[in-house]
């Protein structure tokens, strides 16, 4: 056993003197330091989406107010005046605009919503009028909206769901060339 003990300890006292090695003449090698990153955007400040509706005919709304009557009977009865438009649509530019290069989207434009308390947005996804993925920052499309709308939600949803969606209300009346 004190055999054992002894060739133990000369081992141990061996290995931790480091066993020998001849000098070397290369220097030891140094790490490259990291790359600095500077951010001219504080955590806090995000560039703003934009999401644009613009008309691309000209047509003249009728508002809620206006309501036109008649005593016709049938439809034979019906006068058109003169100069009258029998559009049954409006057609819309919708431009999309998000900040988040490498994220992909998710954009919808919807008539049937209504705004709740805390300004949020319920939407009936059912009543979209477009429905479509972005895969890139910049999206421009053409839409066309029948005269029985007077207003529109759109809903920008990133696929990172650490962005929060962005949603925009139009008011088609508002709306100008």
């Amino acid at each position: 056993m004190k055999h054992l003990l002894l060739a133990f300890c000369s081992v141990f006292i061996m290995t931790a003197c480091g066993g020998g090695g001849g000098g070397s003449t290369t220097p030891p090698a140094t790490e490259e330091p990291a790359p600095v990153v500077v951010n001219d955007q504080t955590p806090d400040e995000e560039p703003a989406a934009t999401i644009t509706l613009s008309r691309i005919d000209a047509v003249d709304s009728v508002s809620g107010s206006e309501v036109v009557t008649s005593n016709a009977e049938s439809s034979s009865d019906i006068v058109v005046p003169d100069g009258f438009d029998l559009e049954t649509e409006q057609v819309f530019n919708v431009e999309v605009n998000h900040p988040h290069s490498g994220t992909n989207a998710y954009l919808s434009v919807c008539t049937d919503y209504a705004v709740k308390a805390d300004q949020t947005f319920d939407i009936n996804y059912d009543s979209c009028l477009m429905r479509t993925s972005l895969e890139f920052q910049t999206f421009e499309s053409e839409i066309a909206v029948t005269n029985d709308v007077t207003t529109l939600v759109a809903a920008l949803w990133f696929m990172d769901t650490s962005l929060d969606p962005i949603y925009v209300e139009w008011v088609l009346a508002d709306i100008v060339d």
